[in-house]
């Protein structure tokens, strides 16, 4: 036996319409990561030696401009050199030892020449031009048993797709030396910024060519600049009243105003100066007596 039918349940009034949210302000993408960070490179691992292995996977990679290594002479700090430097004996600072000849300043304090080898190559040359950037940080080897801090590397392209392509190419590339090797990693930097190019002053390099700085040293003696000729008073106020038809009304009536002030005041001053009448001495009142109770 069926059950009786029963009417459907009423429908529902659906929600009441509300106005749409308001469109935010359109979001700026973020620029593709351009700038990439290879890590875990040996410690001891010379530079010249790991930009020679990047250059092959370059995206622009040009057999034909394969560089070579060369000796340059740099000048670095010598910590050895600043770590050594003492005070002056008793007997220097008396003046009783022979002076020793003044050591050359230098902003970097002490300084030496080094010959470093550096890779010189095409392929490579491209990562110095903007908008590309590169950046070697050689890693430290401790004595102690402190583990050593591995060597890591920064370069920047142009594109994403030249990132993708370095990483593809040089990721798990091994380096290794007296059976220890290690296998570096490419990965994004965490701060994609890069330095922004070096603007070159114009005068940079010309301090020998100043007038001032050879008029110092004695090398040359600069004619003087013309002087103008010598005025009488008469004449000088004429020229300044002369040059004075560039002055705005507002700036000639400040003047009025603060000659008129100038003047108030010198009279107040005229009029403090003049002595004042004697005044009359006042008289004594006599006090009142108590009368006796």
């Amino acid at each position: 036996m069926r059950p009786p039918a029963t009417d459907p349940p009423p429908a529902t009034d659906p929600l009441p319409a509300t106005d749409p949210p308001p469109a935010s302000a359109p979001v700026a993408a973020d620029p593709p990561p351009t700038k990439v960070c290879v890590r875990w490179l040996p410690a001891d691992l010379p530079e010249h030696v790991f930009w020679r292995a990047v250059e092959p996977a370059l995206p622009w990679f040009d057999p034909d401009r394969v560089g070579a290594v060369v000796e340059r002479e740099q000048v670095v700090p010598d910590a050895d050199a600043a770590a050594a430097t003492e005070p002056p004996t008793d007997a220097e600072s008396t003046g009783h030892a022979s002076p020793e000849p003044a050591a050359e300043i230098s902003p970097l304090g002490p300084t030496k020449r080094i010959t470093g080898s550096v890779y010189e190559s095409g392929n490579i040359a491209r990562l110095d031009e903007p908008p590309y950037w590169r950046a070697f940080v050689r890693g430290k080897e401790h004595r102690s048993s402190k583990p050593a801090e591995p060597s890591r590397a920064y370069i920047v392209f142009a594109t994403a797709d030249e990132a993708g392509h370095f990483h593809r190419r040089f990721h798990g590339h091994v380096f290794g030396k007296n059976g220890v090797s290690s296998r570096a990693m490419v990965e994004l930097a965490l701060f994609q910024g890069a330095p922004a190019p070096r603007l070159v002053d114009p005068l940079e390099g010309t301090i020998d060519q100043a007038a001032d700085f050879r008029r110092f040293l004695g090398l040359e003696a600069p004619p003087l600049p013309p002087q103008p000729p010598a005025m009488s008073y008469a004449a000088a106020a004429g020229a300044d009243a002369a040059t004075d038809s560039g002055v705005t009304p507002l700036i000639r009536y400040l003047r009025e105003l603060k000659g008129a002030r100038g003047g108030a005041a010198a009279r107040g001053k005229g009029a403090r100066a003049r002595p004042h009448a004697p005044a009359t001495p006042k008289t004594p009142t006599p006090k009142k007596q108590r009368r006796p109770q």
